[in-house]
């Protein structure tokens, strides 16, 4: 894992065992606010403002206000991957 604006937590699949974990689902602490986007290997991932929603999406992020923390829901690909949850600044001008 590497923190910052980019927060990038890096996966290495090692040996030869094939795991049974079919859904991938982090929480990552961010007090401060929520993140502007988060990509799985490069592609960015769908972002929900209703909780419900984000249960019943394979893939996906949410934002907890009361947890003031990230979940990120996604298939494992059974595969190293990384993900970047991204903290940076922006406005919505520029949107």
């Amino acid at each position: 894992m590497k923190a910052g604006t980019r927060t990038i937590v890096s996966f290495k699949q090692e040996g030869s065992y094939e795991t049974a974990v079919e859904t991938i689902l982090l929480d990552v602490i961010h007090r401060e606010k929520s993140p502007y986007y988060v990509q799985i290997d490069g592609e960015e991932i769908p972002h929900f403002l209703h909780r419900a929603k984000f249960e019943k999406a394979k893939m996906g992020w949410y934002y907890s206000q009361r947890l003031r923390s990230v979940e990120i829901r996604y298939p494992n690909p059974k595969r190293d991957h990384e993900v970047l949850i991204s903290f940076e600044q922006f406005d919505l001008i520029g949107m």
